[in-house]
């Protein structure tokens, strides 16, 4: 997992290799992503519902966690340089409202990256159906963390131009 999250990285200071480096992760879950960006020199700070998980990253590496939604947590407008959301939104009941909040919080040449399934991933899907013998659902009660909302690549893009970003 290390290695996918040191090429995130990677990605996200290539396109932001400012000077001022101010990074909030949305939905940190264990927190190696915002470890590994504190090493690298970024000011990091995370959102996780997990209380265990929060308190984790808390304790082990010194960094600030809210345990909260980030609809109820107050930051300073214009505040980061950088907000990444690692396969999050798809699991939220209001992702326009979360889109909105996150256009708010970042610097005006901030930028905003974003991890989600594409329910149009059809290679994924073939893959699926070999491997498991069974065509990928994309709702089940028993599933594990519930994908709320289903994404297509137009469909986020469409998201974020309402928001107010620039893709």
């Amino acid at each position: 997992k290390r290695k996918l999250w040191i090429k995130r990285l990677f990605g996200v200071s290539r396109f932001y290799g400012r000077q001022s480096r101010k990074l909030l992760d949305i939905g940190c879950g264990d927190g190696q992503f915002l470890c590994l960006a504190k090493e690298n020199g970024w000011e990091v700070t995370g959102t996780e519902l997990s209380s265990w998980s929060s308190k984790y990253i808390i304790s082990m590496n010194g960094i600030e966690v809210y345990n909260d939604d980030i609809l109820n947590i107050t930051f300073k407008q214009d505040n980061f340089d950088v907000i990444t959301m690692w396969h999050v939104i798809e699991h939220v009941k209001n992702p326009a409202s979360i889109i909105d909040k996150i256009y708010s919080l970042l610097k005006q040449d901030g930028l905003f990256v974003i991890a989600c399934p594409n329910v149009r991933n059809y290679l994924f899907q073939f893959i699926y159906l070999i491997i498991r013998r069974k065509r990928l659902k994309l709702f089940s009660i028993n599933d594990r963390e519930l994908h709320l909302f289903h994404f297509t690549e137009t469909t986020l893009i469409e998201l974020l131009k309402q928001s107010g970003f620039k893709i």
